[in-house]
């Protein structure tokens, strides 16, 4: 997860895109869903329990693009119910994700 989030920055990075991958999702989700948030972003990817992370968000998936990696149909309409703006299906290439995170970017 490491290797695969630090690489995905260095490509949105050479993208033009200002991004920051963070391993330490809780700390994420407290400094946006704070009040007023610390933390200000376009675009979101979680790549491993994102149902329960889209929870936590609650409303500012209404405000912020969610990608969220899923393992099958099922957490694939969870997700979109939840508010996710996109989802990529595990295991995802690194190229694909980029794409649907430029995607996200630009709408």
């Amino acid at each position: 997860a490491e290797k695969t989030g630090q690489a995905v920055e260095n490509l949105m990075k050479e993208r033009g895109f200002a991004c920051r991958w963070d391993p330490n999702t809780e700390q994420s989700i407290a400094a946006l869903t704070c009040e007023p948030p610390s933390l200000h972003t376009q675009v979101i990817f979680i790549s491993s329990g994102g149902l329960d992370l889209l929870k936590k968000l609650g409303p500012i998936t209404r405000l912020v693009n969610v990608v969220v990696a899923v393992s099958n149909e099922d957490e694939l309409a969870a997700a979109f119910d939840a508010g996710a703006f996109d989802c990529v299906e595990k295991p995802c290439k690194v190229a694909t994700l980029v794409k649907r995170l430029e995607r996200a970017f630009e709408f």
